[in-house]
C-alpha cells in the first residue's frame, strides 16, 4: 500500500529533453546504485512522463496494476464491516488505510466520523496487547471515553495535569487505553518508562502540533520514530494554512518532504528591505497529490451515505474565577435554602458558566446582595472562561459548513459576536428578540445565501424556524428544560435528512455536567412535549437544583 513509483532510465538522442521532463516531476529521487530515477505515479507525473515514448508501455502496465490494487483495496476494506457493522463504507476504507499504513492522517471534513474510524484500530491493537495512547484536547476526552465504551466495549482512563505526575506515569503501565491531553503528555513524555515500540498513538485535533516551536511538537517528534503506529486526525481545511499542515505531516512522515523543498515549490514569497516573508501558497493541487499516499480526506459531498446526526459533547474547564463565583453562590444558596432568593441565586450559575462577564453584566438585584455579603468578588478582571476560545476552535474547522450558535442570553450572544470580531473572524449574523420580524427573515435569507457563515441566535429561534440548510449547531449553553434543547436541534435536523448534521454541546464542568445528566435522563419527556412545554417541567428544574446544591 505504499505510494506506487516507476523507475526510469534515460539514454539516447533526446536524453536532455527527457531529463527536463523527469526533473519536472514532483517527488522524484535519483537512485545512484541503479542509476535510475524513482518517480511517484501521481496523475501529474504520469501526464508528464507520457511525453517520453519509451515509457508508454511501462506506464500502461503500472496504471493497470494500480487500478487492480485500488479495486482489491476497496473489497478488503469493506470486509471490516463484517467485524464492525457500525462503519459506513467510506469509514471502513479510512480505517483500512490507517491500519495498513500505520503512519497516516485521516483528514475528513467535520461530521464524517473520524473518531468512529479509529475504533477498529483501537480494537485490533488492543487484541495485539499494544498500549494505545489517545491524545486530544481536554474538552474531547470524555467523548472519546464514551465512544470507545459504546462501540468496542473497552474501558479507558483519562490522564491529565490535574493528577500528580507520579500517578500519571504509573497509569501508562496499566493495561487500559490512555486518554491524555497534549499538554500533559508533552510534560511527561521523557519520563514515561514504557516500550515505545509497542505503542500506538492516535492524535486527535492535529492542529495542536502545527507549530514546530512548541513543546507539544517536540514531544511528538521525539516519540514518532520510536512508536509502532502514529495516526493523526484533523477536520480543519488544509487550505487554512499550508505551512501548518506541512508541520503536521513532518511528524507523521518526516521523510515526506524537506523544509527547503516545501518553501521553494509551494510558498509565495515577498521581499522587503529586511528580507523575505511568506505571503501565500501555490500549487496546492500538486501538494495534495503528493501527500495523498499518507492522507485521506473526504468531504460530505464526496460520500453517498452520512451519519444522520452526530452529537459531540465538549466538557469545558471552569476558570479559577468561575469556580470562586460558583462556590460563593452555593454558599449563599445554602444559607438561604428554602427561599426564592436561594433558587434565583442558583439560576445565576447559568450565567457564570457561560462567561463571568455575562454574570457581572446582569441586572439582577441579587448580584448586588452577593457582592455586599462578600459571597462573590466585585469583579474578576477580564476573565472570559473557556467556552469562547472553544467556539473559535470549532469555527476554524468549518470549511464551507454553516454554523448556528444558540445561547439563552441576548448579552451572551453579543459577547460571542464581539469576541469573534476582536479575533479577526468574519462578521457573524446576530439575531435576538430585539430584532423585528422583518430583520429576522432578511437575516436568515442572507445567512442561507452565504453572506454569513456563522449565525448567533437566542432562544427565540429555537421555535418554529426551519434552518435545515445549516450544518452545525453549537449549544453554547445547556437549557434546563429538556424540550428546549430538543427544539434547538430540531431547527437544523429532521429524521431522514440527506445532509449529516453535527450537534456540539459546550458543557461546563461540574455545573452543566449535572444539568446535562438530568436533561439526558429525561429524554422520554420529548415525546410528551405540547406546544413547546414539557410536562411537569418544574420537577425537572427541582431535580437540577438539588444536584447543583449537592442534595440527593
Amino acid at each position: 500500500m505504499k505510494q506506487r513509483t516507476i523507475r526510469v532510465s534515460l539514454s539516447g538522442d533526446k536524453f536532455y529533453d527527457h531529463l527536463a521532463i523527469v526533473k519536472s516531476c514532483d517527488g522524484r529521487a535519483y537512485d545512484k546504485g541503479s542509476k535510475q530515477w524513482v518517480i511517484p505515479l501521481t496523475d501529474d507525473n504520469v501526464q508528464r512522463l507520457s511525453l517520453i515514448p519509451s515509457l508508454t508501455e511501462q506506464l500502461e502496465v503500472e496504471m493497470q496494476r494500480m487500478k487492480l490494487e485500488e479495486s482489491q483495496l476497496t473489497k478488503d476494506a469493506l470486509k471490516l464491516k463484517e467485524e464492525y457493522p457500525f462503519l459506513f463504507d467510506y469509514q471502513a476504507i479510512g480505517s483500512y488505510y490507517a491500519l495498513n499504513k500505520k503512519f497516516f492522517l485521516i483528514a475528513d471534513e467535520m461530521g464524517l466520523g473520524k473518531t468512529v474510524q479509529s475504533m477498529p484500530l483501537i480494537d485490533k491493537y488492543m487484541k495485539e496487547d499494544r498500549l494505545v495512547i489517545i491524545l486530544a484536547p481536554k474538552t474531547l476526552l470524555p467523548q472519546w471515553r464514551d465512544e470507545i465504551k459504546r462501540f468496542i466495549g473497552y474501558k479507558s482512563v483519562i490522564v491529565d495535569g490535574t493528577s500528580r505526575k507520579i500517578q500519571r506515569l504509573t497509569t501508562y503501565n496499566s493495561n487500559m487505553i490512555i486518554l491524555s491531553t497534549y499538554e500533559s503528555f508533552a510534560i511527561d513524555v521523557k519520563s514515561i518508562a514504557i516500550d515505545w515500540s509497542n505503542v500506538v498513538v492516535i492524535a486527535d485535533e492535529a492542529l495542536k502540533f502545527k507549530n514546530t516551536a512548541t513543546q507539544i511538537w517536540r514531544a511528538l517528534n521525539f516519540i514518532r520514530p520510536r512508536v509502532h503506529s502514529f495516526i493523526a486526525m484533523t477536520g480543519t481545511p488544509i487550505e487554512n494554512s499550508l505551512h501548518n499542515f506541512f508541520n503536521i505531516i513532518t511528524i507523521i512522515n518526516p521523510e515526506f518532504m524537506t523544509e527547503r523543498e516545501f518553501r521553494n515549490n509551494y510558498c509565495i514569497w515577498e521581499s522587503n528591505g529586511y528580507g523575505s516573508r511568506i505571503v501565500g501558497y501555490k500549487s496546492l493541487g500538486a501538494f495534495l497529490k503528493r501527500v495523498s499516499g499518507i492522507m485521506i480526506r473526504r468531504r460530505k459531498s464526496d460520500v453517498t451515505e452520512l451519519p444522520e446526526k452526530v452529537v459531540q459533547n465538549r466538557v469545558i474547564d471552569l476558570s479559577p474565577s468561575q469556580k470562586r463565583l460558583i462556590s460563593g453562590i452555593r454558599s449563599y444558596a445554602e444559607a438561604n435554602w428554602g427561599t426564592e432568593n436561594a433558587v434565583q441565586a442558583m439560576m445565576l450559575l447559568r450565567e457564570v458558566v457561560d462567561c463571568p462577564q455575562l454574570f457581572y453584566s446582569s441586572s439582577s438585584p441579587l448580584i448586588k446582595s452577593l457582592k455586599m455579603g462578600k459571597y462573590v468578588p466585585t469583579d474578576v478582571g477580564g476573565d472570559l472562561g473557556g467556552k469562547l476560545p472553544e467556539v473559535l476552535g470549532v469555527i476554524d474547522e468549518l470549511g464551507e459548513n454553516k454554523v448556528i450558535i444558540f445561547t439563552q442570553f441576548k448579552t451572551m450572544a453579543r459577547i460571542i459576536r464581539d469576541y469573534m470580531l476582536e479575533h479577526n473572524y468574519r462578521k457573524p449574523l446576530l439575531l435576538t428578540g430585539d430584532n423585528s420580524q422583518e430583520e429576522r427573515m432578511r437575516g436568515i435569507e442572507e445567512f442561507k445565501e452565504g453572506k454569513y457563515q456563522v449565525m448567533i441566535a437566542t432562544e427565540i429561534f429555537s421555535y418554529g424556524m426551519n434552518l435545515q440548510f445549516a450544518d452545525i449547531l453549537i449549544n453554547y449553553d445547556i437549557p434546563w428544560n429538556p424540550a428546549r434543547l430538543n427544539q434547538r436541534i430540531d431547527r437544523i435536523h429532521r429524521i431522514g435528512a440527506t445532509r449529516g448534521k453535527i450537534i456540539i454541546n459546550l458543557i461546563a464542568e461540574d455545573i452543566e455536567e449535572k444539568v446535562y445528566d438530568v436533561v439526558r435522563s429525561k429524554q422520554d419527556l420529548f415525546d410528551k412535549v405540547v406546544n413547546g412545554e414539557a410536562i411537569d417541567d418544574d420537577s425537572v428544574r427541582k431535580e437540577i437544583l438539588q444536584k447543583l446544591i449537592g442534595e440527593d
